[in-house]
């Protein structure tokens, strides 16, 4: 039986920014649909931050024409 020495979480932006990843990740899916994220406002892509998923599509739904 080993004993754990220690647990690494890292809370996004901690150690790996991955946020950049999800925007590109959100912005090919848009594409696909004809659509894209980079007509919408800085403001409006800093505010996807952190969100779950569902929250994400339903503000990018809102926001363009795609209909999921």
């Amino acid at each position: 039986m080993s004993i754990i020495e220690a647990i690494v979480y890292d809370i996004d932006g901690t150690m790996v920014n991955s946020e950049p990843l999800h925007v590109s990740a959100w912005d090919e899916a848009l594409r696909t649909s004809g659509s894209e994220l980079s007509h919408l406002s800085d403001n409006f892509r800093q505010t996807m931050a952190g969100k779950k998923p569902i929250v994400i599509a339903d503000k990018i739904r809102t926001a363009t024409s795609v209909i999921a």
